[in-house]
């Protein structure tokens, strides 16, 4: 694909904005030491099992030899956020951003922004036009990012996409994934709905006083906009309560799938802790 010089221009001059505003510098590892800091950012967040890595480092230098996508955020000489991408196919329109992590201490603060800008802008410069990627629909602050931050459109629901996971931020739960799409020449950001979650829609899945979810019929003929409400912070639930969590993995799984099989399409989330779903 040819990129239009406006699009990649915008996107460049965007991703530096990011950068500068999270006080970091964004760059591409290449070198055998870039890359270990690269895979140490990754470790430190995903924590795999003792004497594991979340990816090989010879796999990371060989993705980079090969023209893929190893990014990097740098402040005061140290790596904070990183990201590693593959091509898929067909010729190398999409770029599939397999991981990325942001280090403890600098998250909430536009790194992950700007390193997703940064990739954007990459990935239009060799040529592609999308960047697909999963991540956990439970995960409300994440659905918030992707949604609304970025404006990348939630395009399926995968039931334990990745089967069994040994980390520590998915062990012991099923990896169902959403898969995300991001259109690269159009500008970052979503639909950003401003709403209040009564004044929202149609409520199919909700968060009871006691924390568990309850499924709602939805009613009458195509309602404009169906809500589908998520827990505000699962991740304390799966490590205090387990079972609550799988609870909610089924729940979310039946109504994501069941609407978008019904055509929908997810076009917001708001900070509350919902998917919008318009017909």
């Amino acid at each position: 694909m040819e990129v239009r010089p406006d699009a990649l221009s915008e996107a460049e001059a965007a991703a530096v904005a990011a950068a500068r505003s999270a006080g970091v510098t964004m760059t591409t590892a290449a070198s055998v030491e870039q890359i270990k800091e690269l895979q140490d950012v990754l470790d430190s967040t995903w924590q795999p099992p003792h004497g594991r890595s979340t990816m090989p480092k010879e796999l990371l230098i060989a993705m980079s030899h090969a023209g893929n996508y190893l990014g990097i955020a740098v402040r005061d000489q140290q790596a904070v956020g990183a990201s590693v991408g593959f091509f898929a196919t067909p010729d190398r329109q999409t770029l599939h951003s397999h991981v990325a992590a942001v280090q403890k201490g600098s998250r909430g603060r536009g790194v992950g922004y700007a390193v997703k800008l940064h990739q954007r802008a990459w990935a239009l410069a060799v040529g592609s036009e999308w960047v697909e990627w999963t991540f956990d629909p439970l995960v409300a602050r994440n659905a918030y990012f992707n949604i609304e931050r970025l404006g990348a459109d939630l395009v399926s629901y995968e039931a334990n996409f990745y089967g069994a996971m040994e980390d520590s931020l998915n062990a012991h739960s099923e990896s169902d994934r959403a898969i995300m799409r991001w259109h690269l020449p159009k500008p970052a950001g979503g639909a950003g709905v401003q709403c209040t979650l009564a004044e929202a829609g149609q409520l199919a899945l909700a968060v009871r006083p006691d924390g568990r979810p309850e499924t709602v019929p939805v009613r009458g003929v195509e309602p404009q906009r169906v809500v589908v409400q998520v827990p505000p912070d699962i991740e304390t639930v799966r490590a205090a309560q387990p079972e609550l969590e799988s609870l909610w993995r089924v729940a979310l799984r039946d109504t994501l799938t069941d609407l978008l099989a019904d055509g929908y399409r997810v076009t917001g989330f708001l900070r509350a802790g919902a998917y919008l779903l318009e017909p």
